[in-house]
């Protein structure tokens, strides 16, 4: 085969990933729906890692290792979709985090003031690395990071447009159900 040949197999099988990758993020999407509705949480590590391994499952070291990874993002992507829909629902937090709720700090994201978040991280960066990337997807950027005694404290701003009160409260959910993050008042 030509290398032109095996571009144009590429490129047809990357059409075919972004018309499967539609189709699971319009699945999703329904998946938020009944969650909304039922009050299911949105974070399930377990199920996330049992379907990793089911479809990982058979592969060479590496080839399970990137594959990994991209099906990690591609939950991510739809855990984040599912927050952002769920909370634009107005539905209630479905996950205990200290401090308030999702949606009660007043109007930061839409005055374009700053939100104070806490966390507290095992020691491994693993947390405060979640919750950046969490603020990152989102479309929020990170104003100060600082950190005493293994407690951090993040001061994040919307990015270039500023946030509805639904972006931010997607976001908010999104921190305390999967980095254990609290608004700080």
């Amino acid at each position: 085969m030509t290398l032109d040949e095996i571009r144009r197999q590429i490129d047809e099988t990357d059409t075919k990933m972004k018309e499967l990758f539609l189709h699971r993020m319009q699945l999703s999407g329904q998946i938020a729906q009944i969650k909304a509705k039922s009050g299911d949480d949105v974070y399930k590590p377990d199920r996330e890692q049992q379907l990793i391994e089911r479809l990982t499952a058979g592969l060479g070291p590496e080839a399970k290792k990137a594959y990994s990874e991209f099906l990690r993002r591609i939950l991510e992507l739809s855990r984040t979709s599912q927050y952002k829909i769920i909370a634009g629902q107005e539905a209630t937090d479905d996950c205990q985090g200290e401090g308030q709720e999702a949606g009660e700090s007043g109007q930061n994201a839409d005055t374009g003031e700053s939100i104070c978040l806490s966390l507290t991280d095992p020691g491994d960066g693993s947390m405060i690395l979640r919750a950046l990337t969490i603020v990152r997807h989102h479309g929020f950027k990170t104003e100060t990071i600082e950190e005493e005694k293994g407690r951090w404290k993040i001061s994040i701003m919307p990015g270039e447009d500023k946030k509805t009160q639904a972006e931010k409260k997607a976001l908010l959910r999104h921190l305390q159900c999967e980095a254990g993050c609290s608004v700080l008042g």
